[in-house]
């Protein structure tokens, strides 16, 4: 999911003080969102959004096809472990 939040020095000042002139990663615990500053002072923010878990012992779907790019982190399916 993408997000833009424009004018953000003037409308969002917390985020745009929390990115700065460049980029902003936070990952970990399979999530995180990547931003960055766009040159007209805009906020370009992303973040994945993972579907919920298949092929656990509760579910009777198959797993997903895997997402790309794979991210640190999750399984090889690109989904946390059954019970994680």
């Amino acid at each position: 999911m993408e997000l833009d939040l424009f004018e953000a020095d003037t409308h969002h000042p917390e985020c745009a003080e929390l990115i700065g002139g460049g980029m902003f990663f936070a990952l970990g615990d399979h999530r995180g969102f990547l931003a960055h500053r766009e040159s007209d002072g805009s906020l370009h923010i992303y973040t994945p959004c993972v579907p919920p878990r298949t092929g656990c012992p509760r579910s009777t779907s198959p797993p997903p096809t895997p997402p790309r790019p794979h991210w640190p982190g999750t399984s090889p399916t690109g989904h946390p472990p059954c019970g994680g």
